[in-house]
């Protein structure tokens, strides 16, 4: 739109328990920049008998040649300040699913050490909510299935206590999670493939205004700095994201665009 300038753009994973994060990638651990997990891997915890999911990376520290960029993977959790409300985007990247998504909220990040100082495990504790992989996974060497990419998150806390305006970063997460239009500044939407069905989208508003909308596709950006995509109109977040690890996440077709301020 005439007047309006954009200075960041990110996919959107529509969830009912997630805003929209910040565009900018803080940690990259996708297909060409795996180089950190050679040495261990990668496990995905899913959600079982009243624990939250998790997401584990380790290293084994079996080949020298790789220690250096975990050390740079380590380096970028704890110098962007990676903690809890920020977001995962974990893509799949072989199979008949490869490039579908899931979006994971962190609650808690957790580091062990060897008796020497050396990271060997750096430790995501989830929210527990349906946008989440329904089943365990696991990143090795041999089967390289998934991507991650870290952002940092757009969030208030969920209940009464939930305060208005910019949320203290780390806040604990209530019942729920966390929603709300929280310390968002609201994104434009834009379509960049046409929709599989209704190109109608559930979105919440930084106001925390709920409408439905039509983005259509190809068309200009929606500038309602929206804060949330909803799983719905029609849709639950189990059903977009699966029962099973076959069902394979969603596949996204809108962006948030950031408005420059």
């Amino acid at each position: 739109m005439a007047g309006i300038t954009y200075n960041g753009a990110i996919k959107v994973l529509p969830c009912d328990f997630i805003n929209i994060p910040e565009p900018g990638i803080l940690v990259d651990v996708t297909a060409g920049n795996q180089t950190a997990l050679f040495n261990g891997g990668a496990q995905y915890t899913a959600a079982s008998g009243g624990n939250n999911p998790t997401l584990r990376l380790f290293n084994n520290y079996t080949t020298p040649q790789y220690e250096y960029a975990w050390k740079v993977l380590y380096d970028q959790v704890v110098s962007q300040n990676v903690s809890g409300g920020d977001v995962i985007y974990l893509t799949l990247i072989t199979g008949a699913y490869a490039g579908s998504a899931y979006p994971l909220q962190i609650e808690k990040v957790d580091f062990t050490f060897l008796p020497d100082g050396r990271n060997e495990e750096i430790l995501f504790e989830l929210s527990d909510n349906q946008c989440a992989p329904p089943n365990d996974m696991l990143w090795e060497l041999s089967a390289r299935i998934f991507g991650l990419e870290i952002y940092r998150g757009n969030y208030a806390s969920f209940g009464a206590i939930a305060q208005e305006g910019p949320q203290p970063r780390g806040l604990e997460p209530l019942a729920g999670g966390f929603v709300g239009a929280g310390n968002s500044e609201g994104y434009s939407l834009m379509r960049i493939e046409a929709a599989a069905a209704s190109d109608i989208e559930d979105i919440l508003t930084v106001n925390n205004d709920r409408i439905q909308v039509p983005i259509s596709y190809p068309s200009l950006p929606l500038d309602l700095l929206t804060v949330k995509n909803y799983c719905g109109p029609g849709n639950s977040c189990e059903s977009l994201y699966g029962n099973s690890l076959s069902d394979g996440g969603y596949v996204s077709n809108i962006v948030a665009l950031k408005v420059q301020q």
